[in-house]
């Protein structure tokens, strides 16, 4: 596995190379034949014309790519076992060489044999090197892959408990209402009732979190009647807030808490005191539009500056579950009234 691996990254790998990639070689022969022509000259203090340098390295140096980009790649793929080309060839290569360098023979021998043999040394130690790299590189992606998995099984933990946690939350508060309200119904009916509402519309919205993605409106129409009553029991004054509806809408599958949001909009920023402006929650369906609208007189004592991110929070709902075509839209009116619509094609609705 770790070989057919190295061989893929070598593959991915491999491209052609450019002069810059030979760049320390050019200054490595460089310096090597100032240094020999150096020595020769020093040793024997007999100069030569620069043409039979020149000429001489570049035999000597084209031995040495020969053998290392050609000859010993091919000789020793790894799917190739005939280790026994490896010498034939060389002979091959230091008889060519010879003929070339017919002059001096016992020298050119071992010229010959010096470049081959450093060709040999440069080669194995570029493989080497190179099949260190490949296995670091697999080291390090399985180093990776492995902190990758434990942040995904700490992330799994986190969400387990996370989810454990919120089971427990509302078990716990669900059963301090049930006591609150086993200790209120008696002596203050009212209050208890409130506890009653309470807990029908926080049950609501718990579970609608953790149930399917749409739910039937006549659920959601039930929590706003709940939440209209909550309110008015706060009150000393009748509340002017009208729901108005089809009952046939009640059969309509549709995205949980947009209704409620609405709704829980008007109490928190709308005036509800004036019976001559009453808030408004109307729900039409024709045959082409389904539309949900909330119309409030603003609350002239309460900031109204905020970032509206519960309706903010329904337009991404409405977006994500069906798409552009579903729009909200929100303004304050010139008679100091603050409207807000949900519109979409009947299509994109299902029934129960």
């Amino acid at each position: 596995m770790l070989n057919h691996t190295n061989v893929a990254l070598r593959s991915k790998n491999k491209r052609i190379p450019s002069l810059k990639d030979y760049k320390v070689h050019v200054l490595a022969w460089t310096l090597f034949m100032l240094y020999e022509s150096l020595a020769i000259w020093l040793a024997t203090e007999v100069s030569v014309p620069i043409i039979s340098y020149l000429i001489h390295y570049l035999v000597n140096i084209t031995l040495f790519y020969l053998n290392t980009e050609i000859i010993l790649p091919l000789a020793l793929k790894k799917h190739r076992h005939h280790f026994w080309e490896v010498p034939l060839i060389i002979l091959l290569e230091v008889s060519i060489y010879l003929v070339v360098n017919f002059q001096f023979i016992s020298g050119g021998l071992w010229r010959g044999t010096y470049f081959i043999g450093f060709a040999v040394g440069y080669y194995f130690l570029q493989n080497f090197l190179k099949e260190r790299k490949a296995k670091e590189d697999l080291e390090k992606q399985a180093l990776e892959q492995l902190m990758k998995e434990k942040e995904k099984a700490l992330e799994l933990t986190l969400v387990k408990n996370a989810y454990l946690q919120a089971q427990i939350s509302p078990h716990f508060l669900f059963n301090t209402l049930t006591f609150i309200y086993s200790n209120l119904h008696k002596p203050q009916p009212k209050e208890a009732h409130a506890v009653i509402l309470l807990t029908k519309i926080m049950r609501y919205a718990i579970e609608s979190n953790q149930e399917a993605a749409q739910v039937p409106l006549s659920k959601e129409i039930e929590q706003v009647e709940n939440l209209i009553r909550l309110v008015q029991i706060k009150q000393k004054e009748r509340l002017a807030i009208f729901l108005d509806y089809d009952p046939k809408i009640k059969l309509i599958n549709f995205i949980p808490m947009v209704l409620v949001t609405l709704t829980e909009n008007i109490f928190k920023h709308g005036n509800l005191s004036e019976t001559d402006h009453p808030a408004t929650i109307t729900i039409k369906l024709t045959a082409t539009e389904f539309e949900i609208k909330t119309v409030n007189l603003i609350n002239s004592g309460v900031d109204n500056t905020g970032s509206h991110s519960g309706l903010d929070n329904i337009r991404q709902r409405l977006l994500y579950t069906y798409g552009p075509e579903a729009v909200l839209s929100y303004c304050t009116r010139s008679d100091n009234h603050f409207e807000a619509v949900v519109s979409l094609p009947v299509k994109l609705l299902q029934s129960i």
